[in-house]
């Protein structure tokens, strides 16, 4: 039982490492122009942070409560938290917002996955606290993801008229209703 409880440890060690990060990359992007000069962007990215800041300072009590030291993080838990979510912002270059949010997505199911896991692992070896908070973090992100790709249609439309290309203006009501048929045909093929 023991030996369960430190892969438990180990992997929310790294969930941690992995949320603080992306926190910190979050609140880097907030400060963009291409951030601040779109509401509702703007209020998204608020969100992201909010959420994130929530599940940190979760996983730090459930950590501590797993008998890890919350203020001290492992090399291997920091080098996991930078390959897996730094390198994916590519140190926040400058980019269209598209891109950003598309990136964003990208951490996003990063993170829903690494709790997916997390819950996978947790109801294996019969801890249903940490089951609990894992399907908990998980059902948090994936709201957002839906928000981020229901907005990316609407920015890239505006980036390429701002770049003087014609548009045809209903592509974002076809791009939406095309990812909608696609997730419900998803959840109804999976039969959930």
């Amino acid at each position: 039982m023991s030996n369960n409880n430190e892969i438990l440890k180990k992997y929310v060690l790294d969930i941690q490492a992995d949320t603080r990060h992306s926190l910190e990359a979050f609140e880097m992007q907030y400060e963009h122009d291409i951030v601040q000069h779109d509401t509702e962007v703007e209020e998204l990215m608020d969100d992201i942070i909010t959420i994130f800041e929530t599940h940190s300072d979760r996983l730090a009590r459930l950590s501590k409560s797993l008998g890890n030291e919350t203020t001290v993080f492992t090399k291997e838990a920091i080098s996991v938290a930078s390959e897996n979510v730094l390198a994916r912002h590519d140190k926040l270059r400058p980019q269209p917002a598209s891109k950003m949010l598309r990136d964003n997505c990208a951490t996003l199911a990063f993170t829903s996955g690494s709790y997916e896991m997390l819950h996978t692992l947790a109801l294996a070896v019969g801890n249903s606290a940490v089951a609990d908070y894992a399907q908990k973090h998980f059902q948090d992100l994936v709201p957002f993801e839906m928000r981020i790709r229901k907005i990316i249609p609407r920015i890239i439309l505006r980036e390429l008229k701002k770049g003087g290309l014609d548009v045809q203006e209903n592509a974002e009501q076809q791009v939406v209703q095309h990812t909608h048929k696609t997730w419900s045909f998803a959840i109804a093929g999976s039969g959930g």
